[in-house]
């Protein structure tokens, strides 16, 4: 099959035809031998790729870069890309991309689109590369991409979850696409960096709340040098704002947001479940209805391998570890109480109703919880402790 390529210089965008093309894969052109130089260093990661570039499996089938989560390096993937009907209804065709397999996660998709203008620099040109990712693809957590690292080394924010790029001929009604080709590789990489530099400018403003990232055995285990806890500074974009706090905490009139990490990457296959509990998650998800058959233990979508998961408060305050840490040992003993003695729907209801509040929980940290750390190693922050109500 032919390799897509185009007469755009890669590195300056100058439209030159005929251009002087890559001699191992001929998918890139330059204008000069200067810029085919500038350009070896990001050309090569995908040069032998192009020129052994598998044949296209069907007509619905169009190439795109893959960012695998474990991998030391981007790669090509062709991606089905079946016409269908407008979902909205009419005569319109359009092409939905096929990307959950390599995505893994359905529900936690969004895109993002780089627009390659049509002006003077770029002559012919007038696409859009659009980028399937993760929410929350630039948030602390686990599961960090390594080929996006590989690629940017140079700037230290952690992306996370794979990564796939398509090329969109009219981006708006996803009437038509095209295969990408080697000149867009530099375009998305700048364009990662880029957003690295921002999310970096982004986190570090102060009105940016601080979050508590609660991590699981396996994800703890899996990546070398993370510990089990950690504080981050939760920037406006991450989809954790879009979320309605627990009911737990509602009730304590303390309200918390609650994360799930996405999990995907085959490292994770050989392990088994519990590997991926996550006690302080399930305390935090108590399931405090009064009707419920999960009364006294954690909400059902909580029970099962919940994984790493990040904890804010709603109000956007501060939280610390330490509170966080209060809290669930609060909702833990509360928990013991609920499964130990019967109630009926009104005694639950009365229960809820003097259990859970400020003063029970302030109660229990200065008269339990602080005292019983005390004389540990950690006892001089517990010492300091303050209540997350007067935060």
């Amino acid at each position: 099959m032919s390799i897509p390529s185009c007469s755009i210089c890669s590195v300056c965008f100058v439209f030159q035809s005929p251009g002087l093309l890559c001699a191992s894969c001929k998918s890139i052109s330059y204008c000069s031998s200067k810029c085919q130089k500038l350009d070896w260093f990001l050309h090569k990661v995908l040069c032998k790729d192009f020129a052994s570039l598998a044949p296209r499996p069907s007509d619905d089938h169009r190439l795109a870069f893959y960012f695998p989560l474990d991998s030391d390096k981007p790669k090509l993937q062709w991606v089905w890309r079946p016409r269908t009907r407008h979902p909205e209804g009419g005569e319109n065709i359009i092409e939905l991309p096929n990307v959950e397999v390599l995505l893994r996660a359905r529900d936690h998709t969004e895109t993002i689109q780089i627009k390659i203008p049509l002006d003077s620099r770029r002559s012919a040109e007038d696409h859009t590369l659009t980028i399937f990712c993760h929410r929350g693809y630039l948030s602390d957590g686990a599961d960090l991409n390594q080929s996006v690292i590989y690629m940017i080394a140079r700037n230290k924010w952690p992306w996370t979850g794979p990564l796939l790029v398509l090329r969109e001929d009219h981006p708006d009604c996803y009437s038509t696409s095209s295969d990408v080709v080697s000149a867009d590789f530099r375009v998305v990489i700048q364009f990662l960096k880029d957003r690295c530099k921002y999310q970096q400018e982004e986190i570090k403003d102060p009105e940016s709340p601080q979050g508590i990232v609660l991590r699981c055995m396996g994800d703890v285990s899996l990546v070398q040098g993370i510990f089990s806890t950690a504080v981050l500074r939760i920037s406006a974009s991450d989809p954790i704002h879009e979320l309605e706090p627990t009911n737990v905490s509602r009730q304590m009139e303390l309200p918390l947001l609650i994360r799930k990490y996405p999990r995907e990457g085959s490292r994770y296959h050989d392990l088994h479940e519990i590997w991926f509990e996550n006690e302080s998650g399930a305390a935090l998800n108590l399931d405090i209805r009064p009707d419920s058959e999960t009364w006294g233990k954690a909400l059902p979508e909580w029970q099962k391998d919940p994984g790493t998961i990040m904890v804010m408060r709603q109000d956007r305050r501060d939280i610390t570890m330490e509170q966080v840490s209060a809290i669930v040992e609060f909702l833990k003993c509360r928990a013991e109480t609920m499964n130990k003695v019967v109630m009926d729907r009104l005694a639950r209801e009365q229960f809820v109703r003097h259990t859970f509040t400020k003063e029970c929980f302030e109660k229990f940290l200065f008269d339990v919880f602080i005292p019983a750390l005390l004389d540990g190693s950690a006892g001089f922050i517990y010492r300091k402790l303050k209540s997350p109500y007067s935060n």
